[in-house]
């Protein structure tokens, strides 16, 4: 039965008494909240363990089921600790596969379009909620659940090794909103430049053609049937802040950031994925010096690699041919097929 449905009872707080519960039915929520608000009562005025249990029954219940089910048992509970009353109390009072219910609800909890942080609290909130029960969850496997709920673009992002390389729970569930509130910016600021027909449109009210972006998948459409671009990879950003980008119009070497752009995202009609020749062609097309610095990998059988050394064009190639790089692996796996794999651009260069 729905919460919205059912005549839940009052959790009434008082100094001088422990908490009370009032006519009506518990459910899980209102069960932890119980439990919490008599541990702190128990904390502020000093009470015995083997008193607590006492304490409460004396007072806490106003329900007459309750009030029944205390006088039948009143040995048997006073003997407990609280802790174990507390599971007695659920097992007596909360539907009988609550926590299954309950496990049921997490796992169709999809972030979808909702701000991590918000999801993220009522999400973990309730895994709380089954502490102490057979669906309880540890770190490791609530941190894999939320991962599995995540939207594509959050998820995206979650696969980098900044994330993975993270051990702590809470640390890592800081980590998300960051990408995330930038990922929504994007979005709001998409949404406040397009016109009326769902056109994205510059400041100066014609069409924004630009064919740095990239076609993937997962570009909408617009009511009229126009592309609309997708948010931005993780290597587009990067490559946009290695060359005086704009995340807005995709534009390299353009003399401003997404703050103060007075344009708007490229028609999703031309989309083409942004690469390190788009930069120096925008470089050569506005006069400015091209940035040289350029990442680059070793690659192991299995085909996972490791950005390993920040170096010039010149550099890099010359290094690569006279074969005097070191490296630092994280595997030993390595067979004759390890490759390096330097941009395009650097092997142009080389010509």
């Amino acid at each position: 039965m729905n919460r919205e449905n059912r005549n839940l009872t009052v959790l009434e707080v008082a100094t001088k008494a422990p908490p009370a519960l009032k006519p009506g039915d518990v459910d899980p929520e209102l069960a932890q909240q119980f439990e919490n608000a008599c541990n702190n009562f128990f904390l502020e005025k000093g009470v015995k363990e083997e008193d607590q249990v006492k304490r409460v029954l004396n007072t806490s219940f106003h329900d007459n089921r309750m009030v029944h089910w205390v006088d039948c048992n009143r040995a048997a509970l006073e003997a407990m600790k609280f802790c174990d009353f507390m599971g007695e109390f659920r097992s007596q009072w909360l539907d009988t596969h609550w926590s299954g219910h309950i496990n049921s609800e997490l796992h169709v909890m999809q972030q979808n379009k909702c701000p991590f942080r918000e999801w993220y609290m009522d999400f973990y909130s309730k895994s709380l909620l089954l502490k102490g029960t057979p669906n309880e969850m540890s770190d490791k496997e609530l941190r894999k659940f939320v991962y599995s709920l995540l939207n594509p673009h959050l998820k995206s992002c979650a696969k980098q090794d900044c994330f993975r390389s993270i051990v702590d729970l809470k640390a890592w569930s800081d980590a998300p909103p960051l990408e995330d509130r930038s990922i929504r910016t994007e979005a709001a600021f998409f949404r406040s430049t397009k016109g009326a027909e769902g056109h994205s449109i510059s400041g100066n009210g014609a069409s924004s053609n630009n064919s740095g972006c990239c076609n993937r998948n997962g570009a909408g459409s617009s009511a009229d049937g126009r592309v609309k671009p997708p948010p931005l990879t993780a290597d587009e950003r990067n490559l946009l802040k290695n060359h005086d980008g704009c995340f807005i119009c995709c534009e390299f070497y353009i003399g401003h950031k997404s703050g103060n752009c007075n344009g708007s995202y490229p028609d999703g009609t031309s989309y083409k994925e942004l690469t390190v020749n788009d930069a120096r062609t925008a470089a050569t097309k506005r006069n400015k010096m091209f940035n040289l610095k350029a990442k680059f990998f070793l690659y192991n059988a299995k085909g996972k690699g490791k950005a390993v050394a920040t170096a010039t064009i010149e550099e890099v190639g010359v290094a690569a041919l006279a074969g005097t790089l070191d490296y630092e692996l994280d595997s030993d796996n390595l067979s004759p097929s390890t490759i390096l794999v330097i941009d395009a651009l650097i092997l142009e260069s080389l010509h």
